[in-house]
């Protein structure tokens, strides 16, 4: 397409534009005084209305006085003779043309009533004002004939001008006097409007009458309007068989108070006619005009601007096809000559650059090539590298295993001699033995250093989030660190706060975090003191601690915090400098090589401890001044939310059939076949074994070993021992799936398993059904208090359940859930008779619905709580509905559980009971 062509097209465009903008423009003008002239014919119309009824009522005032003076009707009052008066305004009555005529005496009898009709109020008022002396006239309403009349009152007064009586005339406010109003212009509709009704109106159109009198009630705030006392419009014309009518309201006052108003319907349509008719003259002109316009802007075009622009694309065109030697007149002066002018200069420089660009492409092509190679070098540099840090995780984390294995027979035969030497008075051995055992332990810890900081790098690291008790978790901190505090000579000082309650956290790791930030006060301090300070504060800490959470670990980790625990460890030792302090964070550093060679340590207790921080929602700050000390203060939130690890998940569904799958062995049954005080030691290290056989035997326990995972699955099914435990790494059938395998079982499943592994998974461990988790080397008092816990239970009758629903169908479901596990299950049916089984069942465990009648489950949480026998008592709330937040703060600092009703499986819920009634039986 041209360009005359596209110009013409974008002219025309505009022209039409502007062309409908004109119409437009005008017919708004056009309908915008068809308006105002409506209106101002209409209150003009309404204005002659309201002069015409008022010279109405002056002609009849003047009709009155006329009648009023007739002898006839002063004799006939005088006299008192009514023939005489009734002929008399019988003569009156045709003489002038009136509806209605009243003869009254002095006394205000009525002599003589032309028509008798009901009176209108205030009428007696009128004629008492005539028999004053005093002439009156106005408008009266008789609401029982629903009309409106024209009064006029006249004193009738003796030849000594004393009033004798007095004539009052009246004349009926109907169409035909409404007519009378317009001087019957069959353009002009009138009707008279009374108490939301068409008393009058002047027949104008019948067939329209209708449609007329039903718009006059829609506007019903003009009509309000008009009451108060003014001409009231409406504000656009009312189409009516497709003509304009101006509407105007007129008041109609009756002893000076608006009572009524006269509607009057205006046909503009002549008016409509002259403008509809001067609208479509002017388009015409208007579009004649454009046409114009158009011819000549084409015309212009194509001589002035489209042959001169079509010789520079021929031109063109040529040097497409490397003919740069080209020739185009350029003698105008104008933009078009410039062009022209500047087209020989182009030609040039184009053959030129040309040249140039064809070298700077060889150069570029090159370049890419070189680019290329180093991208690809780049990658495979990045992707050996991430390969490497791979390997490297992978082989601290295989190598701290390896290591540990052979760690926990020393740490364990390295115990047993110590009690051995001591019980056979060799005291010349115990410092050799107490060396021993105090270089494994430290081997130990940096092992586990090493493994957590390879599990944190690989993404491995889980929460094994618990509620726990804050004064609990301190004193064991303190009993802990304070042999360590007590070498240098230092002093160690505890403060917290009066309630500092439960916290829900990670309770292995946070207790980790404090013993390492305790344990490095204690190193670089001598003769001073060390401070933990723990507080509960309801304030947010500084807004960074959310988003370091949320950057190190993803959207899966955005904490709804309200409550914080502060935890400040204080020291008086060498304190750090600004630079030391901005890399104490980082694995394998601290603050110099100095440091490392005179304190010793592996530099990853700090990284370590600020990892676990983040993963829990919270942060560690420091503040140190050089040659003053320390204080390192950690931020946690009391309730820590942790999405769980998928790897529970997939050790349970690989552990349902791993047993099925495995041939079985050729395996030798234990000379022994009793089950008590019996624990079943499944582990594939013969060295575990035989240091648990030990140290359990001196107790008075019988052990059996078991070398595999399919064996000891065996001798579970026959010899139904009293314990087991269990290692995880193992050959062929690994701990998870031996685990899931008994746990399946439903002879074996309520047997204490206590994991003993050097594998720290307690989530996936809890949630396969182990009883209770320990990480070797396993320390024997622990071991032992253990057994002699679970021992006290053992032979306990089947765990109590209560299940507090409303619902019976709900109810039904959950005890069949239970039962599943040889559980005795209670059922309540509302808040009152929980309470009152609570009290007479003693259940081990409480599943209590929210919404109950007559005492609901926020009422029933409460009353538990604050009975000093049942304040432990575990209780899992299972909800329908939405918890708004502040019920979800208080449920959370109240039970132990809130679970979404239809948001859990079986497996789940079975998991939250058992662990909750395991927890309840560790703290009795």
């Amino acid at each position: 397409m041209s360009i005359g062509i596209r110009v013409n097209m974008v002219v025309l465009v505009v022209l039409g534009l502007l062309l409908l903008a004109t119409l437009l423009l005008v017919n708004e003008g056009v309908m915008n005084l068809t308006n105002q002239t409506g209106r101002e014919q209409g209150l003009n119309d309404g204005s002659i209305i309201q002069v015409e009824l008022t010279k109405r009522l002056e002609l009849l005032q003047t009709a009155t006085r006329a009648l009023a003076l007739t002898p006839e009707m002063i004799e006939s009052v005088q006299s008192g003779d009514m023939y005489l008066a009734e002929n008399a305004v019988i003569t009156a009555s045709s003489t002038f043309d009136m509806d209605d005529i009243d003869l009254v005496g002095l006394d205000g009898e009525r002599l003589v009533d032309l028509v008798e009709v009901s009176q209108p109020e205030n009428e007696d008022e009128i004629l008492s004002i005539a028999l004053q002396g005093l002439p009156i006239s106005g408008l009266l309403i008789d609401d029982a004939e629903q009309q409106i009349r024209l009064v006029a009152a006249y004193p009738l007064r003796d030849p000594m001008g004393e009033p004798v009586g007095a004539v009052m005339t009246s004349d009926y406010l109907d169409g035909q006097l409404l007519r009378e109003l317009v001087f019957d212009n069959e353009n002009i509709y009138l009707a008279l409007i009374y108490n939301d009704a068409i008393i009058a109106h002047t027949g104008y159109r019948d067939r329209v009458i209708k449609d007329y009198q039903s718009m006059l009630f829609e506007q019903q705030n003009i009509i309000d309007e008009a009451l108060q006392g003014e001409l009231a419009t409406a504000p656009e014309l009312l189409q009516i068989e497709g003509q304009p009518h101006a509407l105007v309201y007129v008041p109609i006052a009756v002893r000076g108070e608006p009572r009524a108003v006269i509607g009057v319907l205006s046909n503009m349509g002549s008016s409509q006619v002259l403008l509809t008719q001067f609208t479509e003259r002017l388009t015409l002109v208007v579009s004649m005009l454009a046409i114009g316009a158009l011819v000549i802007m084409t015309l212009f075009l194509r001589f002035n601007i489209v042959r001169p622009l079509r010789s520079l694309q021929r031109a063109a065109d040529n040097m497409a096809h490397g003919n740069y030697d080209q020739r185009v007149m350029h003698t105008r002066s104008d933009e078009i000559g410039q062009v022209s002018q500047a087209f020989h200069m182009m030609a040039q420089a184009v053959q030129e650059r040309e040249e140039t660009l064809q070298h700077l492409a060889l150069s570029l092509e090159e370049r890419n090539r070189e680019l290329k190679i180093q991208s690809i070098e780049a990658s495979d540099a990045r992707m050996m590298a991430e390969q490497a840090n791979l390997a490297k995780s992978q082989f601290l984390a295989n190598m701290s295993h390896e290591l540990r294995t052979p760690l926990n027979a020393i740490l364990g035969y390295s115990e047993m001699l110590i009690e051995e030497a001591d019980d056979m008075g060799i005291t010349e051995l115990r410092p050799d033995l107490d060396r021993i055992y105090a270089a494994g332990r430290h081997l130990l810890a940096l092992i586990n250093d090493i493994l957590d900081i390879s599990k944190i790098e690989a993404g491995k690291m889980d929460l094994y989030l618990e509620r726990f008790a804050l004064t609990g978790l301190i004193h064991d901190v303190t009993s802990t660190i304070e042999p360590l505090v007590a070498q240098k000579h230092n002093r160690l000082v505890v403060q917290h706060t009066d309630h500092l309650g439960e916290m829900h956290a990670d309770q292995t790791k946070v207790q980790q975090v404090l013993l390492n930030l305790l344990s490095n006060a204690a190193k670089f301090t001598e003769a001073g003191h060390v401070t933990l300070h723990v507080s509960r504060r309801p304030e947010r800490p500084d807004m960074s601690l959310q988003l370091v959470a949320q950057a190190e670990h993803g959207d899966s980790h955005k904490f709804a915090v309200t409550d914080w625990m502060v935890f400040e460890v204080s020291d008086t030792g060498i304190g750090m400098t600004t630079e030391q302090q901005e890399k104490i964070f980082q694995a394998f550093s601290q603050a110099d090589a100095s440091t490392t060679r005179r304190y010793g340590g592996t530099g990853l207790g700090l990284a370590i401890s600020r990892h676990f921080c983040q993963m829990m929602g919270g942060d560690i700050v420091v503040r140190s001044d050089f040659g003053q000390g320390s204080t390192f203060t950690v931020y946690l939130p009391v309730d820590v939310t942790h999405a769980q690890s998928d790897s529970t998940k997939t050790a349970r569904e690989d552990g349902k059939h791993a047993f099925h799958e495995q041939d079985m062995l050729d395996i030798k049954y234990p000379e022994s076949d009793t089950a008590e005080d019996l624990v079943l030691v499944i582990d594939d290290d013969p060295d575990a074994c035989d240091l648990m056989r030990r140290l359990l035997k001196a107790e008075g326990f019988q052990v059996i070993a078991a070398l595999s995972g399919q064996e000891g699955i065996h001798l579970a099914r026959k010899l139904r021992p009293s314990f087991i435990t269990l290692d995880v790494m193992m050959a062929g059938m690994d701990g998870w799936q031996v685990l899931a395998a008994l746990r399946e079982d439903p002879e074996l499943v309520d047997i204490p398993i206590i994991m003993v592994t050097i594998v720290d998974e307690k989530q996936v461990g809890f949630t396969l059904g182990a009883t209770d988790y320990l990480t070797k080397p396993i320390n024997r008092e622990q071991v032992l208090a253990l057994l002699q816990r679970y021992q006290r239970h053992s032979r306990r009758a089947p765990f109590r359940i209560l299940v507090a629903d409303d619902d019976p169908l709900v109810r039904e479901l959950l005890r069949r859930i239970l039962e599943t596990q040889d559980w005795h299950v209670i059922e309540a049916r509302d808040g009152q008779h929980t309470l009152e089984l609570v009290e007479t069942e003693s259940p081990d465990c409480l599943l209590l619905d929210i919404m109950m009648p007559k005492v609901d489950g926020f009422e029933v949480v409460r009353t538990l709580r604050a009975h000093a026998q049942w304040k432990d008592l575990p209780i899992i709330v299972l909800s329908a509905r939405i918890l708004d937040p502040e019920e979800e703060s208080y449920l959370r600092h109240s039970v132990e559980r809130i679970l979404q009703k239809g948001s859990y499986n079986h497996e789940e819920l079975l998991f939250e009971v058992r662990e909750l009634i395991n927890k309840r039986l560790h703290c009795q």
